[in-house]
């Protein structure tokens, strides 16, 4: 089922309990995609979607692109949530799996307090997994760029905000500003913040409650403002913290300095060393390399015969929209050869009407000597072969590809 509204919804009377598609939600959401672009204006528990929701959603969509405003209680999906919302991946083309049951917002959010990017008050009992928000969200006190308050759980989240014009990419408050929870009572694992932050905390501005497996790349300012709670596997990227644990530039890009495994490495959380800092996988879209021993590739002047391409279970869609998403490493030493390739979290592309901040990264597991065949196609993403029979890939004795006779075998070597 598919629930759509892009009209402006203003409310009235006593102005309490306002959303985008409903008021007030208690039912169980299954197999649906529920999105809002309109304008939504209310009081008390104002959301994009729901002003207020005591209903569980799985294996659905929950979208907002509207500007929301409201007064306590205001989020960019839900005001006020005591049920459970779970996002997560599901199978795509060639049978990979992707960021399927989405929850996002984009939309510019503002209200009182207990202000969210994604849900205004989460409160004792709601469930929040796998939503990022990369709308500006601005409030009087308790404001997040996930959840202005946080009484129940919130895990596997990340905030980057990214605007058509580029103005104003921030979370701020008079007080409780966090870059993803405002004031934090229950539980937030799992999550990081990409943007810079006004009255508060890089991740969170109060906490009382249990934070795990957090960082922010801010560079300056805390990451939890006032802690009264426990943290543990927190990062800052600030030297003069104090909150958490210091990675420093040269650490940032290496999973080994966020705690390792014990950090989800392998299943919650994906890093490729040396080149990025960590991803959530969750919202990253499998890809991986197919060594068919010939495929006829069309749609150009003539037809050729590939001995392998890259798939990816969007069909590469988001990185046609953003090359960046996807970057190869030249080798200076083999002239064209490209040592890897490897992906960031998120990317925006398009300008005016046409801007869309919901290009999602890849996950990858094998890196492997490439040369760009061609740039772009129809379809996929090609790489053919250039060189020496044996190259080493870019991480030197952690995996090598052997290319004979077309065809091509992964070995690991430690």
């Amino acid at each position: 089922a598919v629930l759509t509204n892009n009209g402006t919804i203003i409310a009235t009377g006593g102005n309490e309990n306002t959303g985008g598609l409903f008021g007030s939600n208690s039912g169980n959401i299954v197999n649906a995609t529920l999105a809002n672009s309109g304008e939504v204006k209310g009081g008390e528990n104002t959301g994009g979607l729901f002003g207020k929701n005591s209903g569980n959603a799985s294996f659905s969509s929950l979208v907002n692109t509207g500007k929301v405003s409201g007064g306590a209680n205001t989020g960019g999906l839900i005001g006020y949530n005591t049920g459970t919302l779970t996002g997560g991946r599901g199978t795509g083309e060639n049978g990979m799996t992707l960021y399927k049951y989405q929850i996002y917002n984009n939309g510019a959010v503002s209200g009182a307090d207990n202000v969210g990017g994604l849900i205004g008050h989460n409160a004792e009992g709601g469930v929040l997994y796998a939503g990022y928000n990369t709308g500006t969200v601005n409030g009087n006190d308790s404001v997040g760029g996930i959840a202005g308050r946080n009484d129940g759980s919130v895990s596997s989240v990340f905030n980057t905000i990214m605007t058509a014009d580029g103005a104003n990419e921030i979370i701020s408050a008079g007080l409780n500003a966090g870059g993803l929870v405002g004031f934090n009572a229950g539980t937030l694992t799992d999550g990081y913040n990409t943007t810079g932050v006004s009255g508060g905390g890089n991740a969170v501005g109060t906490n009382t409650g249990t934070i795990r497996n957090v960082y922010a790349t801010n560079t300056t300012g805390r990451l939890i403002d006032i802690n009264k709670g426990t943290a543990s596997n927190v990062y800052t990227f600030a030297v003069d913290d104090g909150s958490a644990r210091f990675v420093s530039e040269a650490e940032r890009m290496f999973s080994r300095f966020y705690g390792g495994f014990g950090f989800g490495f392998g299943s919650v959380w994906k890093n490729y060393d040396g080149w990025s800092t960590p991803m959530l996988k969750v919202f990253l879209t499998q890809a991986g390399y197919s060594a068919d021993t010939e495929l006829v590739q069309t749609g150009y002047p003539m037809s050729l015969p590939i001995k392998g391409y890259v798939v990816a279970g969007d069909n590469l869609i988001a990185y046609y929209n953003a090359n960046a998403l996807l970057v190869a490493l030249a080798n200076t030493e083999l002239g064209d050869d490209y040592l890897a390739f490897y992906s960031t979290q998120i990317a925006a592309s398009g300008e005016g009407a046409l801007f869309n901040p919901n290009n999602l990264g890849y996950d990858i597991d094998v890196r492997y000597s490439i040369v760009p065949l061609f740039e772009h196609n129809t379809g996929y993403l090609h790489w053919l072969h250039r060189g020496g029979d044996r190259e080493r890939n870019f991480r030197e004795r952690k995996a090598e590809i052997y290319f004979h006779e077309g065809g091509m075998v992964h070995e690991e070597t430690m």
